[in-house]
């Protein structure tokens, strides 16, 4: 069977990776197949045909892009997270219909364990918790933001200024790949992504095709990936609301070695928009205020805090309610961050 790959998928799946890359110090690692070898440690695990295919209850779902988080909370199995990209044009908001697919996969999932008739070691195999995260280049509707709140499904909005190099680098090797694909028959879109997955997370490949090899060799995949590699961490962080919010540091090393000299984990920050982009904010750890992260207001706390002339009373109250704790993982210092809004500097 012919399987068309198409330029927006190239660059959907593109950007899952360095999702997935840019997430690694936030302890999002993602799931190969060869992290999955052993049948008796993953066995919800199954081959057919490319990716990863994990099966559920009543069906077997396919993950582009699986990561999991060293770090599990009691009361919780480990938790697995379904990294999801939509790159649809400016005009076109991801709808409720990418939430409902998104729904459903996780109720499938998170239902699919049986234990009556297990013993031993059956019964002591890990079970996972999994959820489920959607990254859209071009926002989301109403309907499909209701839908995700209302399912624990996280909505991040790419759309904003800060993330505009990031995008049109993805654009650009989408737009070099396609090109290949159509001059080089024998080289297939599945190769090429394992190559650059490769690339990305400093893997090695034995059984790359020359073709395939060749062009993840070439100059404009070398010059993506130096891209990639100096853009700097993302850290997806937890807020007291039904949402989360990514969190870019201005300066990723020099926050890395602040951590290193100060070991605790809770800091009081100030928190401020951009008075010309109102949707992006910026946090800035008090007394240390070269420490800044950029964050973007999901849509509906945007529209809650500038929808009338009340936005001084309306932003307190959402810095207090809302964004009051960001607690995010920080996996090189091997700690949880909590970042508390400091309700003195109004």
């Amino acid at each position: 069977m012919i399987v068309i790959v198409t330029l927006s998928n190239i660059k959907a799946s593109i950007l899952e990776d360095v999702l997935a890359k840019l997430l690694e110090n936030s302890g999002y690692t993602l799931i190969t197949k060869a992290t999955i070898e052993n049948k008796k440690l993953y066995p919800e695990f199954c081959t057919r045909g490319n990716g990863l295919n994990i099966l559920g209850r009543g069906g077997i779902h396919q993950a582009d892009a699986l990561g999991q988080f060293p770090i599990t909370i009691p009361f919780n199995y480990p938790v697995r997270l379904f990294l999801e990209a939509k790159y649809f044009k400016k005009s076109k908001k991801v709808g409720i219909d990418v939430v409902r697919s998104a729904v459903g996969i996780l109720a499938d999932l998170n239902t699919s364990y049986q234990t009556v008739q297990l013993e031993g070691e059956d019964l002591l195999v890990q079970r996972y918790t999994y959820k489920f995260a959607i990254f859209s280049v071009s926002g989301f509707s109403l309907n499909a933001i209701r839908l995700a709140v209302a399912n624990q499904i996280t909505m991040i909005d790419l759309s904003g200024s800060e993330f505009s190099t990031l995008i049109q680098a993805i654009d650009n090797i989408s737009v070099a790949i396609e090109k290949n694909l159509k001059n080089i028959p024998s080289v297939t879109w599945s190769k090429i992504r394992s190559g650059l997955q490769e690339k990305l997370f400093s893997a090695t490949s034995k059984d790359m095709e020359t073709e395939s090899n060749s062009l993840i060799e070439s100059e404009f995949v070398e010059s993506f990936i130096s891209f990639i590699e100096g853009y700097g961490d993302l850290y997806l962080a937890a807020v007291d609301s039904p949402f989360s919010i990514l969190l870019k540091p201005t300066n990723p090393e020099q926050f890395k070695h602040f951590l290193m000299d100060h070991p605790k984990s809770t800091f009081s920050v100030k928190i401020k928009w951009d008075q010309e982009k109102k949707d992006l904010w910026q946090v800035r750890i008090e007394e240390y205020e070269k420490i800044a992260f950029s964050f973007y207001l999901p849509s509906i706390l945007k529209d809650y805090i500038f929808k009338d002339s009340n936005v001084v009373k309306r932003s307190i109250n959402a810095k207090n309610t809302y964004l009051g704790n960001m607690v995010f993982y920080v996996k090189n210092a091997e700690r949880f961050i909590i970042f508390k809004y400091a309700q003195s500097n109004l």
